[in-house]
């Protein structure tokens, strides 16, 4: 029997975050793995998530990736934007969120930018002379809700696309997030486990899987049925 895209996406984040888990020895519970789809609507590029492991049922609000160059608000949108392997470590609640750093790397390994943390307020990611980052943290409450897991650091990197292929257009974003006391998503074996499996994952239907979220945001947004047009 042929699996849906969102079969796929479902049981390939799924079985991402099981590899993370069993490579790094960690409480499964501390690991996640989202997949995000680039999707255009209005004239606004998005950000919508299709997939996650584990798998819940809650249905998170597409966000808008800022058109401005700089400072990009949030990692994914950091790795989408730039076409680099970005990395967040910190601490991240419902309650707050600070921020100890943020790297990037290009699709080779080599590390790019430099990361500056003021006396007072956020730091950001310096990635180019033309683009710097920082780490958003999404609302969890009210009508914006976005609910997410906590964590301590996070890696993104986009699909599809490399820094080597200026022309190539993003089609989504992998992430992976951990709240073990000691980092490790930084480590050479983790950016490489996201880059190959943004590699394998690269000619799926993406942007089908995202219109469809998109789509059922809106009903649930809206009050109507899911699978309703």
């Amino acid at each position: 029997m042929r699996r849906t895209s969102q079969e796929l996406f479902t049981s390939t984040a799924a079985a991402l975050r099981e590899a993370l888990v069993r490579a790094h020895g960690g409480n499964p519970e501390n690991t996640n793995v989202v997949f995000l789809a680039v999707v255009q609507r209005n004239d606004t590029t998005k950000l919508v998530e299709i997939a996650r492991g584990p798998s819940d049922t809650l249905k998170r609000e597409p966000f808008a990736v800022s058109p401005s160059p700089s400072p990009i608000p949030g990692v994914a949108p950091c790795a989408l934007k730039t076409r680099r392997v970005v990395y967040w470590a910190g601490e991240a609640t419902s309650v707050q969120a600070t921020t100890d750093s943020i790297l990037a790397w290009s699709s080779s390994g080599q590390v790019v930018g430099q990361y500056n943390r003021p006396s007072n307020g956020p730091g950001w990611l310096q990635v180019d002379p033309t683009n710097s980052c920082v780490y958003l943290e999404l609302p969890r409450e009210g009508k914006a809700a976005s609910p997410d897991d906590d964590r301590r650091e996070l890696l993104c990197v986009p699909v599809g696309m490399s820094s080597a292929l200026p022309t190539v257009q993003a089609v989504g974003v992998i992430c992976a997030s951990s709240n073990e006391r000691e980092t490790w998503l930084h480590q050479d074996w983790g950016r490489v486990a996201l880059l190959n499996a943004s590699l394998w994952l690269a000619s799926a239907q993406w942007a089908l899987s995202g219109a469809e979220r998109i789509k059922q945001w809106e009903n649930v947004r809206t009050g109507r049925p899911e699978g309703l047009d």
